[in-house]
């Protein structure tokens, strides 16, 4: 992925709407501790949604690079992209110190 920094204003705008919903926050919290992934159907399970209402959101955060899908078999197993959420905790950090 491209370093924040980098990126233009409607770039970011888009990863931050990628994390504007409380069901694709909550799959970020569930990948942080999972370095080896989750399958979709046990994050769906985990979360109590249905698997296609979950597709849906976990689209949006692959497509903002914040999770990666990997098959195996049947299966798609996600995992936390963390070098996007870190360039996306030091943007959030420049913004602050603008403010301040």
């Amino acid at each position: 992925m491209t370093n924040m920094q980098d990126t233009p204003l409607s770039d970011k705008a888009e990863h931050f709407a990628a994390l504007s919903h409380p069901l694709r926050l909550q799959v970020i919290e569930l990948l942080i501790d999972k370095p080896d992934g989750v399958p979709a159907g046990v994050i769906a399970e985990k979360l109590q949604v249905r698997q296609n209402t979950l597709s849906t959101h976990l689209a949006q955060l692959s497509r903002a690079k914040f999770i990666n899908g990997l098959r195996r078999g049947r299966e798609i197993i996600y995992s936390l992209d963390h070098s996007s959420m870190s360039d996306l905790q030091s943007t959030v950090g420049r913004m602050y110190r603008q403010t301040v």
